[in-house]
């Protein structure tokens, strides 16, 4: 798979960056407060903020000194989650090829997983929203772009150079506003001051920031307590998320019954299942469902498995995914997922697993009959 760890690419970035700043910002920079309607407020007070005086000009060194610590921040995390999309390309291929039926890729899933891991951080400290939130209107604003195309039609191998698509733009538009010169008829920050004219705010994760937000809450510099606790549940986050775009979208659902086993009523079926782990190979990605047949006093078994052109998901990569191995029983609890939440839920449509049933985990029951809750997961449509 061909390396695209765009933020080791310098060069082209302070191209991109320094003819940004060259040109004027009306053809250019959108200003901050136009890019997405979701995001323009009247001006006043936020949420944070207070009401909206006039700034100090002392403040727009600080404001464009967490712009700078924030693309650092987000540096790490694009270089963290192109590495982890490495790493499931070779879960899912054994490092060869991708999945040829990865195409027509919706822009709505690029822009959902850049807002829900941007949304994750600033769960832990809603107070440096400000400077997120600008990096979350650009996802927003380039899927606005990219939806005139109607989608991107695009081999599974694209999904990385679409995410440093969108990386630079959040980059570029950071080194912009943190810029010092002159321009806009600002005598310094012109941009900044130009993005945050009239007193206006921006609202990210329901709630409202203001400028003295984005200068006065300190980004945490990089290596310490707060810069790890702002990006591990970002980096979480788009690990859910992307598993999630690639089951559903080039994952393709095999059924194999293991035929009927010779256990009486009463055997817990996790000790059936147990024993055809022990006695198979090749079955780690599988998830398990079983009935018991009255008439003939014996259990059948169900495999479900999704494979990638009729290749299983890696040893490693099941390691990565799943918490459990039958339901109710926790065997890696550092994993992403419960299995039969995978099973369930990442698909458009409800399964149907006809008269296959789950594992309890109710105290003195075997079988889980009921029918089950649908989500259908985090994208609507994929």
């Amino acid at each position: 798979m061909k390396s695209q760890n765009r933020p080791n690419k310098q060069n082209r970035r302070r191209w991109l960056r320094d003819a940004a700043i060259a040109t004027t910002s009306a053809a250019v920079m959108p200003s901050l407060l136009t890019g997405c309607a979701d995001h323009r407020v009247n001006p006043g007070g936020g949420d944070l903020g207070g009401a909206s005086a006039p700034p100090d000009d002392a403040l727009y060194p600080q404001a464009a000194a967490n712009l700078k610590k924030m693309q650092a921040w987000y540096e790490e995390l694009h270089k963290r989650n192109n590495d982890y999309l490495s790493r499931v390309y070779k879960y899912v291929k054994g490092g060869k090829t991708p999945p040829a039926n990865w195409k027509d890729i919706l822009i709505d899933v690029f822009v959902k997983i850049g807002i829900e891991f941007l949304e994750a951080a600033t769960e832990e400290i809603p107070g440096l929203g400000a400077a997120i939130a600008i990096a979350a209107e650009e996802y927003e604003k380039w899927g606005s772009e990219k939806s005139k195309g109607g989608s991107v039609d695009a081999a599974f191998g694209e999904f990385e150079t679409i995410l440093g698509e969108i990386y630079d733009k959040v980059d570029n538009r950071l080194s912009v506003l943190q810029d010092p010169k002159p321009s806009n008829g600002y005598a310094d920050y012109g941009y900044l001051r130009d993005a945050f004219k009239n007193g206006g705010s921006i609202e990210f994760n329901k709630r409202k920031y203001t400028f003295r937000d984005l200068a006065e809450y300190d980004f945490p510099v990089k290596e310490s307590a707060d810069f790890v606790t702002l990006i591990t549940p970002a980096e979480h986050s788009f690990k859910t998320l992307i598993w999630e775009a690639i089951i559903r979208k080039a994952g393709v659902l095999h059924l194999h019954s293991t035929g009927w086993q010779e256990y009486t009523y009463g055997t817990d079926p996790r000790k059936i299942i147990s024993d055809i782990y022990a006695n198979s190979t090749d079955v780690s990605a599988a998830y398990y469902r079983a009935y018991y047949d009255n008439g003939l006093g014996v259990t059948w078994v169900m495999e479900y498995e999704f494979r990638f052109e009729d290749k299983n998901i890696s040893d490693e990569g099941v390691k990565e995914l799943f918490k459990d191995d039958v339901k109710g029983r926790i065997i890696n609890p550092d994993a992403l997922f419960e299995r039969d939440y995978v099973f369930k839920q990442f698909r458009d449509e409800r399964y149907d697993f006809g008269k296959y049933c789950d594992v309890s985990t109710e105290p003195n029951t075997y079988y889980d009959c009921s029918e089950y809750k649908f989500t259908g997961g985090t994208f609507t449509k994929i």
